[in-house]
């Protein structure tokens, strides 16, 4: 596929409050697509990563799990997890090839940060796990590592992975895409 995208993905609790709460935060019109347990919140425009992850968090207040998946043209993967407003975790996905993009050089930098040192694949992993505590499906540290150390040839493969580890159904990433194509100015 090798194209950039970003969506939300919303852990339901039964009243849709939080795929609410994201759609609000997020800039122009969005789209949907639910799925067991989870709303996919995807809006028109993609965002710069920073407000990406403030997006992320700010859909997480009501105590909501919320992870925000990011692609970069096929050469890496960000994901950001928050949960009670906070961001709980920074991932790369393929971080070898995120420092050719500003966006994959910010988000190497919030690993860094978050994990207090630039070597953060160890801290980002038991974050993950931490965060991940709350679903059903098991989530290890060692098996997010796994993941983070492993080359990918395609990010949206890395990214899809990601979501599945987290117990999260498929998204159908190409509806999404499809549907922000027809909202751009002709």
């Amino acid at each position: 596929m090798s194209t950039t995208f970003q969506y939300l993905v919303v852990r339901d609790t039964g009243e849709g409050v939080e795929a609410s709460r994201a759609a609000a935060a997020m800039p122009g019109p969005v789209t949907r697509q639910e799925l067991a347990g989870w709303t996919v919140v995807s809006a028109s425009e993609l965002l710069v990563p920073s407000d990406f992850a403030r997006i992320v968090a700010v859909a997480s207040e009501s105590g909501s799990l919320v992870i925000g998946v990011y692609s970069e043209t096929g050469d890496f993967g960000y994901c950001v997890g928050a949960s009670d407003g906070e961001v709980a975790f920074h991932v790369v996905l393929n971080d070898k090839n995120a420092d050719n993009y500003p966006e994959g050089e910010w988000a190497l930098k919030e690993c860094f940060t978050m994990a207090g040192s630039p070597s953060w694949k160890d801290e980002a992993a038991q974050r993950v796990q931490r965060w991940a505590a709350r679903i059903p499906e098991v989530v290890t540290a060692e098996a997010v590592l796994g993941m983070l150390n492993r080359t990918w040839i395609h990010a949206e493969d890395a990214v899809a992975e990601f979501v599945e580890l987290l117990g999260i159904p498929p998204v159908n990433v190409r509806a999404l895409l499809d549907w922000r194509r027809k909202q751009a100015p002709r």
